[in-house]
């Protein structure tokens, strides 16, 4: 991950993170990595969310 200085704020750097070479954008991984740590999931929880997603995205292309 490299990370770009976007500029300051009374005296405090602001950076974007760059994730270069990732499957997703910015504006997926940083708030995603937020939530993570915000909430700690737990494995179980990750796994549960993973067979949701699957099956609503198999449910939206049947009914498209």
């Amino acid at each position: 991950m490299i990370i770009r200085p976007v500029g300051s704020l009374e005296g405090l750097s602001v950076v974007t993170p760059s994730y270069r070479g990732f499957r997703f954008p910015s504006e997926i991984i940083s708030p995603c990595g937020w939530l993570y740590h915000r909430f700690n999931p737990s494995l179980r929880d990750i796994e549960e969310l993973s067979r949701r997603a699957r099956a609503a995205s198999a449910e939206s292309k049947h009914a498209s």
